[in-house]
């Protein structure tokens, strides 16, 4: 009887550890899937970054990516690849001007939003440099 009950202690103890595992997914996992941006806040503020509302991000299994902008009745599609390392995607994407790289941190991932943050180095109309801070809410379609 001692036996028993020792096998079957053993078995709820297992039992036990295997429920309270965690079943969270890798970020390589969650990002895959078409995300549209529903939000974009910049610092400083700049209205012409609200021209990516809309903006679709599809991101495969394979490391392949596209996003797809629509802006006064046109879209402008770009196809590349993608990689997550460290909290960061990194981003190359190709179209008719060549490619461009950009890395993104990300700030929230799970089943249903994304938030990437990227700074933006440019000039101003005077030519001054200025960083742009800026900050992509997404949600899963």
């Amino acid at each position: 009887m001692k036996k028993a009950f020792k096998v079957l202690s053993i078995v709820c103890f297992v039992a036990a550890l295997f429920t309270m595992t965690s079943c969270t997914k890798s970020q390589e996992d969650l990002i895959v899937g078409t995300w549209k941006v529903s939000n974009v806040v910049s610092e400083p503020e700049n209205p012409f970054v609200l021209m990516m509302v809309g903006t679709t991000f599809t991101f495969n299994a394979d490391n392949t990516c596209s996003t797809s902008t629509t802006f006064m009745g046109m879209t402008n599609v770009q196809n590349g690849t993608y990689t997550i390392a460290d909290g960061k995607l990194s981003m190359t994407l190709t179209d008719e001007d060549g490619s461009d790289t950009e890395v993104f941190d990300i700030k929230k991932l799970d089943k249903s939003d994304l938030s990437l943050y990227f700074e933006d180095k440019d000039t101003d109309f005077d030519g001054n440099p200025i960083t742009m801070k800026i900050t992509l809410e997404l949600a899963r379609q």
